[in-house]
Formats: structure tokens, sequence, C-alpha cells
């Protein structure tokens, strides 16, 4: 049980690491779209 409930987790925080890429460049579109905007 502990196993399995460990191996989940871990499951979950790879998908998170995995999507940190994707969410960072979202971010830096937006804020550089935001810029565009100021200037």
């Amino acid at each position: 049980m502990l196993i399995i409930t460990k191996n989940r987790h871990f499951n979950s925080l790879s998908v998170i690491l995995n999507h940190l890429p994707v969410i960072f460049l979202l971010t830096e579109l937006f804020v550089s779209k935001n810029r565009k905007q100021n200037y």
C-alpha cells in the first residue's frame, strides 16, 4: 500500500516537473506581450 502511494506521488511529481518548462514558456510569452503593450 505504501509503495503504491509513493509511486503515485512520484508520478504526479514527475508530471509537474515535465510541465514546468511549458509553464515557464507560457509565462515568458505572457510577460513579453505585456511589455509590448506597455511600450
